[in-house]
């Protein structure tokens, strides 16, 4: 009970912590997670759930989008390769959207007190629609 609790106040509190989370801030949630093999730990349960949340919606998002996207073209509606290129659904799953995340991160230290959505949209950008 207490778990589906967290959740539902993480997920009201999601669009807040999306808006002011750093890419310094989601690696210092993310790192331990995945670490732990992508299993929450009591240690780390807040940011581990932040993470997992956070990574998980903008993956079914990702997905979401790419199935209206094909709605849209078997509809015979032409769509310009600009907007194709904010969706995506060939993402091979959250975890591995975490792991790319990290690995961005990583490479990039210089950059970590940018939003996280620098990273994570062009990780986004380089999956297409399947």
């Amino acid at each position: 009970m207490i778990k589906i609790k967290i959740l539902v106040l993480l997920f009201c509190l999601m669009p807040n912590i999306a808006g002011a989370l750093t890419i310094e801030t989601a690696y210092e949630y993310c790192k331990p997670y995945a670490v732990n093999g992508f299993n929450l730990s009591p240690q780390a349960m807040g940011q581990s759930l932040t993470c997992k949340v956070y990574f998980t919606s903008i993956f079914d998002t990702a997905t979401l989008n790419c199935q209206a996207l094909r709605i849209i073209e078997e509809s015979g509606v032409s769509v310009p390769d600009i907007i194709k290129g904010l969706y995506s659904g060939s993402l091979p799953s959250p975890k591995a959207l975490i792991q790319e995340f990290l690995n961005e991160a990583e490479a990039n230290p210089q950059i970590w007190d940018n939003p996280v959505q620098l990273i994570t949209s062009g990780i986004i950008q380089r999956y297409d629609c399947r």
